[in-house]
């Protein structure tokens, strides 16, 4: 596996791309560096931001699109400055814009997602007491506007309906989710607040989801701090609650059908112990049904980083990125079974996934600022 350290800090967020029908990567790194890197291990190009770059704060646009030629901005949150958002070039990979979108002048972005509904492509972003909103179309900024929040927005998810986007923020501090709709019309937007309610901890991740029983409304997947994760209608109401007993820090977690019987599950991973490393450290691995029983559990060494389904021919596998080490586990009749692990001699900060040319290529992101690039075949990862 090609291994090389562009970076001298924690590389904080990784992004597959193509680069001339081959992999290479967008990374970005604590040390106020992004790159472009290609596949044989050269920076194509690097610039250097005026403040460290926070985990899960860089997305491209268009938000769909993997080949760097078709990448039209890079967005990325800086850790400092109270919430700055810069947008970057791909061509010479400059600055072409920077948003500063709280006033505070402590802490930094808190995340950046993207989403696409059609033509459309939605930035959003949270930064101590503000959640910020931009839509793009062609390329081109067309509107956005601001949210002044009680708490550090930590999470948002959103979903189209018709005219109208549905969008939720879970905040930091004041534990306080908030559910809006906005207009998804052509004129001025309006935002309306439809529902807002407190939890018990602080939360780590929300997501929307929809259940069988419900043709109106979707529901709401909220994991906490504390390693409780709770199911509830948009107005609060609880509909179940599972306590996992070990933490979540990281917005991790997939929903998906993953033995295709028709009933969605749920899998979210825990970040165990005060340090990464700890050998005392044991994460678990879960994996839920839509209503709350546990299927199945594994543990691993070290926090649960990122995690992504793989789909090979008709099995499906799951890799795991904790501590020092990639799992690869089978996903069978809900089980979690252990096909291969691969050690490293640093820890694993970020990963990300993309099939080039028929191949699976994984990219890793390492705490000493290298990468790494590995393919996958069968249950193997080849180094």
């Amino acid at each position: 596996m090609p291994l090389w350290r562009p970076f001298t800090d924690i590389i904080t967020n990784v992004r597959a791309v193509i680069i001339d029908d081959n992999i290479g990567a967008i990374a970005s790194s604590y040390d106020r560096r992004i790159s472009i890197l290609s596949h044989d291990a050269s920076k194509l190009h690097t610039l250097r931001l005026p403040e460290p770059i926070e985990l899960d704060s860089l997305v491209t646009l268009p938000s769909t699109m993997r080949d760097i030629r078709r990448i039209r901005h890079i967005f990325v949150g800086g850790a400092r400055k109270g919430g700055v958002i810069y947008s970057l070039s791909t061509s010479i990979l400059q600055i072409i814009n920077e948003e500063k979108i709280s006033q505070q002048s402590f802490g930094g972005i808190t995340f950046i997602k993207a989403f696409n509904i059609g033509e459309i492509e939605i930035i959003t972003a949270g930064a101590p007491e503000a959640f910020w909103m931009a839509f793009y179309k062609d390329g081109k900024i067309v509107e956005k506007f601001k949210i002044n929040c009680e708490g550090s927005p930590i999470e948002a998810t959103l979903r189209p309906e018709h005219t109208t986007i549905l969008f939720a923020l879970a905040e930091m501090h004041s534990k306080k989710i908030s559910i809006y709709l906005l207009n998804n019309s052509t004129s001025k937007k309006n935002v309306e607040i439809k529902h807002q309610f407190r939890i018990k901890e602080n939360p780590a991740f929300i997501r929307f989801i929809s259940l069988e029983d419900n043709t109106e409304e979707p529901y709401l997947l909220i994991g906490d701090r504390s390693g409780r994760i709770s199911l509830r209608k948009l107005n609060g109401e609880k509909v179940w609650s599972q306590f996992l007993g070990e933490p979540l820090a990281w917005r991790r977690v997939l929903i998906e059908d993953i033995n295709d019987d028709g009933e969605i599950e749920i899998i979210v991973g825990c970040q165990t112990g005060v340090e990464d490393l700890s050998k005392k450290s044991l994460s678990p691995l879960f994996i839920l049904n839509w209503n709350s029983e546990i299927l199945s559990k594994a543990t691993v060494k070290g926090w649960i980083k990122d995690f992504r389904i793989i789909d090979q021919d008709d099995k499906k596998l799951l890799l795991v990125a904790a501590g020092k080490r990639i799992y690869l586990f089978a996903l069978g009749d809900n089980l979690l079974k252990e096909e291969r692990v691969i050690k490293f001699e640093k820890a694993i900060w970020s990963i990300d996934l993309l099939e080039v040319n028929e191949a699976l290529y994984l990219i890793l992101g390492f705490a000493d600022g290298e990468i790494g690039f590995a393919r996958i075949e069968e249950k193997n990862v080849i180094i």
